[in-house]
C-alpha cells in the first residue's frame, strides 16, 4: 500500500510546474500539540513527502507548547471552557503577533471565542469538516459492559473536545442523564490507546487517526457512532486554517500555493488512508522534541495503521467564502459553528 502512495507523490510532482533554480518561499505554520485533523494531518503530509518543495515552499512546522496541561475549565453544563482550548495558543499567538505564526491550524471553536476581534488580524483560509465523509464515536473496553448511555454512569470517559462534549451532553440528555454523571478524564489523544488498555479508563471519544486506530482494535466495542452527524448538525466545520492578515494580503500567489499543497496532500491521505497514522504518529514526535519530552511517543505499527485505514474516511476541503449545506440550505460556516453553539 505504501508503495502505491509513493508512486502517487511522484505522479502529483510531475504535474507540479515550478521553478527548480528558484529560492523556495520561507512559511511558519504554527500547530497546536498532537493535533486530530485532516488539515494538520495533510500539512504533515505535505511536508514529510515533499509536497511543499514541489511548490517551491520551504514550511516550518511549529508545535505550541502552551495550554496542554492540566485540567480543562468547563462551564456550567459541564462542556469545555473555550478559553481553556490548547488551540488558543495559536490563536492568542497570531492575534498578538508573536512566535512568527504567518498561518496556524486551529479548530474553529478556538477562532468563534475570540471574534470579531480576532478577524481584524488573521483571515480564515481551509476548513475540514464533519459531514458526509467523517464522524466519530463513541467506544468503550469489551469488558466494562458499557452497551449504552445509561451503563456511563459513574464510568470515567474520555470526552474529547468542545464538539463531542456538546454531542456528548445530547446524547446523555436522551436517557435523562447529564456530563456531571460520568467522570471526565483529562487526556491527549495519544495516550487514550493505553489508558484503555490498562483499566485507566472505560470508554473514549477521539478523531482521526486515534479513533480510527480504536476502531480496529477487537478488545473494543462502538457504543454510538456518528456522534456528530446525529447529535449536532449533519454538517459541521472541524478546523481550520487561518493565516496572518497581512501577510496573506502581501503574499497572494503564496498562499494558494501552499493551499494546492495542503489539498494535494489531502488527496493523498484520501488515496492512502493510513497516512494519516503515520502522520500523527510524527506530528506527536515534533510535540516530543519542542518540550525535551523523548518519552512522549505513539507506538502504532505498519500493521495497525493498515486496519486502522478502513476508518479514516474521506476528506473534502473547503476553501473560505464557501458556505457549507446544511439540511439542505446553504449557511455560511462562521453561522453553522455559532448555532450549535446556541
Amino acid at each position: 500500500m505504501r508503495q502505491i502512495f509513493f508512486t502517487l507523490i511522484l505522479l502529483i510532482q510531475l504535474m507540479v510546474q515550478v521553478d527548480a533554480f528558484a529560492k523556495a518561499d520561507s512559511l511558519t505554520v504554527c500547530v497546536p500539540p498532537y493535533r486530530e485533523e485532516f488539515l494538520t494531518l495533510a500539512l504533515v503530509v505535505a511536508k514529510s513527502q515533499g509536497v511543499f518543495e514541489k511548490q517551491n515552499l520551504d514550511v516550518k512546522i511549529k508545535v505550541m507548547a502552551d495550554g496542554v496541561t492540566g485540567a480543562k475549565k468547563r462551564t456550567a453544563s459541564g462542556i469545555i471552557d473555550l478559553e481553556s482550548l490548547s488551540d488558543m495558543s495559536v490563536v492568542n499567538s497570531m492575534t498578538n503577533g508573536q512566535d512568527g505564526c504567518q498561518i496556524g491550524t486551529t479548530a474553529i471553536d478556538a477562532l468563534l471565542a475570540k471574534q470579531p476581534g480576532t478577524l481584524n488580524s488573521m483571515v480564515p483560509l481551509l476548513y475540514s469538516m464533519y459531514g458526509d465523509g467523517y464522524d466519530t464515536a463513541l467506544v468503550a473496553t469489551k469488558k466494562s459492559n458499557i452497551k449504552s448511555a445509561s451503563d456511563l454512569k459513574g464510568k470515567k470517559v474520555r470526552t474529547g473536545h468542545v464538539l463531542t462534549d456538546i454531542a456528548m451532553t445530547r446524547y446523555l440528555a436522551a436517557s435523562g442523564m447529564k456530563l456531571s454523571d460520568i467522570k471526565i478524564a483529562e487526556l491527549s489523544s495519544w495516550q487514550i490507546e493505553k489508558a484503555l488498555a490498562d483499566g485507566s479508563i472505560d470508554a473514549a471519544i477521539a478523531y482521526v487517526p486515534v479513533m480510527p486506530v480504536l476502531l480496529s482494535k477487537s478488545t473494543l466495542s462502538v457504543v454510538k457512532g456518528d456522534l456528530v452527524k446525529t447529535y449536532v448538525q449533519a454538517k459541521v466545520p472541524h478546523a481550520l486554517f487561518v493565516g496572518d492578515k497581512k501577510f496573506v494580503e502581501n503574499n497572494g500567489a503564496l498562499v494558494n500555493r501552499f493551499l494546492t499543497a495542503i489539498n494535494s496532500a489531502n488527496e493523498l491521505i484520501n488515496i492512502s488512508p493510513s497516512e494519516a497514522v503515520y502522520a500523527f504518529k510524527e506530528l506527536v514526535s515534533l510535540y516530543a522534541d519542542a518540550t525535551g519530552k523523548p518519552n512522549m511517543q505513539w507506538n502504532v505499527d505498519s500493521v495497525t495503521a493498515e486496519k486502522a485505514a478502513q476508518f479514516v474516511g474521506k476528506q473534502k476541503l473547503v476553501r473560505s467564502g464557501e458556505s457549507v449545506l446544511v439540511n439542505g440550505k446553504a449557511a455560511p460556516i462562521f453561522q453553522v459553528v455559532a448555532d450549535y453553539h446556541g
